[in-house]
């Protein structure tokens, strides 16, 4: 049930660095919140399991491979966030 502790109830949030650390920490905490979430790292194999868990946890979330130096990593984040609706309800093919 979400706390609405940060005002983010049916807001959308891109967390990077969100595979551990600080990062896991503010994306399940969006989540649990109210946000859907696009969490990103810059491994796939690690930030899966942080969207499963949310998912799990009956959050909305959607795994990002995301390298923040570069400009195609940061578009392609973007567009995950634009569409994490979608993402998170599975119409959207990788």
């Amino acid at each position: 049930m979400p706390t609405d502790q940060f005002g983010v109830d049916g807001a959308v949030a891109l967390i990077t660095g969100a595979s551990s650390g600080i990062g896991r920490t503010v994306a399940e905490r969006f989540a649990a919140d109210g946000a859907r979430v696009a969490v990103c790292s810059r491994s796939a194999d690690r930030v899966e399991p942080v969207a499963e868990g949310i998912r799990e946890d009956g959050g909305e979330a959607v795994a990002v491979e995301y390298d923040a130096p570069w400009v195609e990593a940061v578009e392609g984040a973007a567009e995950a966030v634009a569409h994490v609706e979608d993402a998170v309800a599975g119409d959207i093919e990788d």
